[in-house]
This record gives structure tokens, C-alpha cells and sequence, in this order.
């Protein structure tokens, strides 16, 4: 790998940050780039590409520049429940759709911990009801399995079951653990539950009032 182009991605990160290239740190990073020009022929620093503490140097900087932008500061304060922070970062421009380290997005992050405030703003401003992370979990998915029924309203309330192809496995395993609420939600706003799902639905119920509530749908 070219050396230069790893050094030039450093430089960029660190005055994205705005480190002072007067630092020690800053002031290697020239030193090195002054002695890259002196091989303009091969136009590498060394056939071993860039060294253990280039990569290190890049890494430590390009994670800080990482937690210093808007988006990484909208999912933290999702994740914190602090709804001021959250529509300050979004009228301050914060990406909607960025990712934690889990490939999540605020809106799922906010489904998953139950914050219906936080839901219902970034629904409001325009966040993707349909995102998905790694596994293929929407902020639906993540609110049903979590338990939190006013959320799961919320968001069938926007179409977040449009295109949910595995809702009806979902409706089958709130029906098994006795979630009346979320069963109650997902059977008001007519979803894609065939006779097939009920009756299949009915035989897992536990809880009287859930397989009475499923008979009725099914009458």
C-alpha cells in the first residue's frame, strides 16, 4: 500500500479534528511527508507499506474525529434519552440514518429502549421506519421484541408494517409470551395476518383474553 496515500488520509482526519500540526504528533506527520517527497520515482515511503504506528496514529485519530461529529453525538444522546440534545443535533444537521457499532440507527436505538419522545421525533423529521440492521431487524422488530406496545403502535401507525415480510412470526411470539398490547396493536392496524397465522397463533396462546381476541379476529 502507497504510504502516501495512508499519510494524506492522517493529515485530513487530523485537521478535521483540528489538531495543532505544531504538536509533536502533527509535526511528525509533516516531517514524514516532507521526506516522502524526496522519493517522487517510487512514490512510496517503503516496500512494506505504512508502519505499525502510521496505522495507530490514523486509527487514534480517525476514531476521535468519529466521536466528534454530529452523528456520533445523536446516537449517544438516543441512547441517553436526552430528547433536547437529540433535536438540537438534528436541526444542527445530524444524519438521521448513521449507525452505532451495532449497525443500528437512532430510530431503532430509540424503539429498542422504549423512548417513545425520541420515536416520535425522528419519525416526525423524516427517519427511514424501514432501516434495517445486520440481522434484518427494523425499529418495529426492535420495539415488539423489546415489549414496548405504545412504540409498536406508533410506528404501524406511520406503515412500519409495510414490507415486513416476518410479522406474522413476530405476532406468533407476542401471542406466545403473553404481550397482550403489542398483540392487541399489531391486530387494530390490520396487518398481513392470514386465517393460517391466527389459528397457528391461537394454539401457542397462553393467556385466555390473547386466544379470545384472536377468535374474534377470526370470526
Amino acid at each position: 500500500m502507497k504510504f502516501i496515500k495512508n499519510i494524506l488520509m492522517v493529515v485530513g482526519l487530523l485537521l478535521h479534528v483540528g489538531i495543532d500540526f505544531a504538536g509533536s504528533v502533527g509535526q511528525a506527520i509533516l516531517n514524514r511527508i516532507e521526506q516522502e517527497r524526496s522519493y517522487p520515482k517510487s512514490g512510496q515511503w517503503e516496500d512494506s507499506g505504512p508502519t505499525l504506528e502510521d496505522i495507530m496514529v490514523a486509527t487514534k485519530v480517525e476514531n476521535q474525529a468519529a466521536k466528534e461529529s454530529k452523528e456520533y453525538k445523536l446516537i449517544s444522546a438516543v441512547k441517553n434519552g436526552d430528547l433536547k440534545s437529540v433535536e438540537a443535533l438534528i436541526t444542527e444537521g445530524a444524519a438521521l440514518e448513521a449507525r452505532d457499532d451495532q449497525n443500528m440507527t437512532p430510530l431503532m436505538i430509540a424503539a429498542k429502549i422504549g423512548n417513545t419522545d425520541i420515536v416520535n421525533k425522528l419519525i416526525k423529521v423524516g427517519a427511514d421506519i424501514h432501516a434495517m440492521n445486520t440481522f434484518g431487524w427494523t425499529a418495529l422488530i426492535h420495539a415488539i421484541d423489546s415489549g414496548h406496545a405504545e412504540i409498536v403502535q406508533l410506528l404501524l401507525a406511520h406503515g412500519a408494517a409495510k414490507n415486513q415480510k416476518d410479522l406474522k412470526e413476530w405476532f406468533i411470539s407476542a401471542v406466545f409470551n403473553g404481550k397482550k398490547d403489542i398483540v392487541e396493536a399489531l391486530l387494530a392496524h390490520e396487518v398481513d395476518i392470514d386465517d393460517y397465522t391466527l389459528n397457528t397463533a391461537s394454539s401457542f396462546a397462553r393467556d385466555a383474553e390473547i386466544k379470545e381476541r384472536i377468535k374474534k379476529s377470526c370470526s
